[in-house]
């Protein structure tokens, strides 16, 4: 069983299997099947072996477990069926563990459980000070443990309120999601919201447009009206007029001293000191200009 069980664990990391996966096998070879059976050859193991297997486990572990460590010895035994080190596999013909709805259904805790639980007392270092945070996202989203401990702040969305499942964290390091559907995103209640950005930010105010802008506030835009004119813009907004000697534009408020306007409209536009450099110039340096017919 031992060197069986060692040449499924290579055949898994050859397939690709997910290192999580390879590590649960690993172990329940390790702490159960092959501790059980010993040294057995696959050929001598009967249906009755397992089947006491399963009564030796019933006291032990779940029948969920067992029925995982049945899975993984039909595995077993299916490699020996191709590698000719056994003629049958005693696994199809023994009596499984039948699970009940009963026994699969989820615990949760209650309304009162839960705020029992957060209001206890967390230790002051880096993991309690995460601990709160993190039950009451488990509690209000259901995301598995490895889903939380990948979770990462690019993954929530503040104005959505939207959790991203991504790349959940199992056994050191972040991988796929667990299937298909797994990959997914989450509602995100307005309490784990607050208690997200308190922790994040030390505050659960909601006025930032985006999570990436802390502090940037929405401008406030100034809507012109129909006609436009120095009655339009509000009172206290100054007025801007151009500089005699720049083009630049100098801020005109109540208070300061009165500034000539350099420009004056005439017959052919405005009057302005680049209007009247450009005539000069087109009179000192271009011919007269041709009648018009």
């Amino acid at each position: 069983m031992a060197e069986a069980g060692a040449e499924l664990l290579l055949r898994l990391e050859l397939k690709g299997r997910k290192k999580s996966h390879r590590l649960t096998a690993a172990s329940d070879l390790r702490n159960h099947l092959v501790p059980f059976f010993g040294a057995k050859e696959l050929a001598r193991i009967t249906p009755d072996d397992i089947e006491r297997y399963v009564r030796v486990k019933r006291d032990q572990v779940a029948l969920k477990t067992i029925r995982n460590h049945l899975n993984l010895a039909h595995s077993i035994f299916e490699l020996g069926l191709r590698k000719n080190w056994c003629l049958t596999n005693p696994v199809k013909r023994a009596d499984r563990p039948v699970l009940r709805a009963t026994e699969t259904r989820i615990k949760f805790l209650d309304q009162r459980e839960l705020e029992q639980l957060l209001a206890s007392d967390f230790p002051p270092d880096a993991f309690g000070k995460v601990e709160r945070v993190l039950y009451l996202t488990a509690a209000m989203t259901g995301l598995r443990q490895g889903e939380l401990l990948g979770l990462r702040w690019r993954d929530v969305d503040f104005p959505a309120r939207r959790v991203r499942i991504v790349s959940p964290y199992v056994r050191g390091e972040f991988g796929d999601p667990k299937s298909t559907g797994s990959a997914r995103s989450v509602p995100l209640a307005q309490r784990v919201s607050d208690e997200l950005r308190l922790w994040r930010w030390g505050r659960s105010t909601t006025t930032t447009t985006t999570s990436c802008s802390r502090t940037r506030k929405p401008a406030r835009r100034w809507t012109a009206p129909s006609s436009f004119g120095a009655s339009s813009k509000p009172s206290s907004a100054p007025v801007c007029a151009a500089s005699p000697s720049t083009s630049s534009a100098t801020p005109s408020v109540p208070g300061w001293p009165p500034r000539a306007s350099p420009c004056a409209p005439s017959s052919t536009g405005w009057d302005t000191p680049t209007a009247r450099r450009r005539r000069s110039t087109r009179t000192t340096s271009r011919p007269a200009a041709r009648p018009t017919w």
